[in-house]
């Protein structure tokens, strides 16, 4: 469900007010080709780099368009009606999405990852709305959250009561396979499982902590 929200940057900047809002929700209304235009803005944004951002593995259109949920946030329009593929191409500022479920064990996994917040509102808490929002939305549905972490999203995935794996079997084998195509996998710093950044796994409703 849409939600209109205030940041509350650390600086001295401004707070600003943008509209959170799932995927699906914000392009049902367009056409077909519209839809295309504003899921290509949104890879756009996942995959622009800018100096000291760590490493993150570049997403397509298709992926984007292929994940179970997803949640955006866009600067907020003055009016609903102006909310077309060419004001999100020009206003999304930021983006989290959830994989397909998988069955592992007794329970659903979902991966959540693609973290990313535009550089001006870096500091005014976005990475943290959109993170908090997209694993509640996993919890209530009784699936299982998980997350690869580099240093800039651990400390949020901790916050957010995120714990890192023990064992490569807490999660599905068919994740850390992806961790292949990474130009960093292997590099592990001690891990057992290979890989760069560190794996966060939530509960769900049905566990105890």
């Amino acid at each position: 469900m849409a939600e209109v929200i205030t940041t509350a940057p650390k600086s001295e900047e401004a707070e600003i007010e943008l509209l959170i809002i799932p995927l699906g929700e914000l392009t049902s209304h367009l056409s077909d080709n519209e839809a295309s235009t504003a899921i290509k803005a949104i890879a756009n944004l996942v995959n622009r780099r800018s100096p000291g951002d760590k490493q993150m593995l570049p997403v397509s259109d298709a992926d984007i368009a292929g994940k179970y949920t997803d949640i955006v946030a866009l600067r907020l329009p003055e009016t609903e009606d102006v909310i077309d593929a060419n004001f999100i191409t020009n206003n999304v500022v930021g983006y989290v999405g959830a994989m397909e479920p998988i069955k592992h064990g007794a329970r659903l996994m979902s991966e959540v990852g693609s973290l990313k917040v535009d550089d001006s509102l870096r500091g005014h808490g976005v990475g943290t709305i959109l993170f908090k929002r997209i694993i509640k939305a996993m919890q209530d549905e009784g699936i299982t959250p998980y997350a690869f972490c580099n240093s800039d999203s651990l400390p949020i995935a901790k916050r957010l009561g995120g714990r890192e794996i023990e064992s490569a079997d807490e999660v599905p084998r068919e994740a850390l396979e992806l961790c292949q195509d990474c130009p960093l996998y292997g590099r592990t710093g001690g891990k057992k499982y290979r890989c760069c950044d560190t794996v966060v796994v939530w509960h769900t409703p049905t566990e105890t902590n």
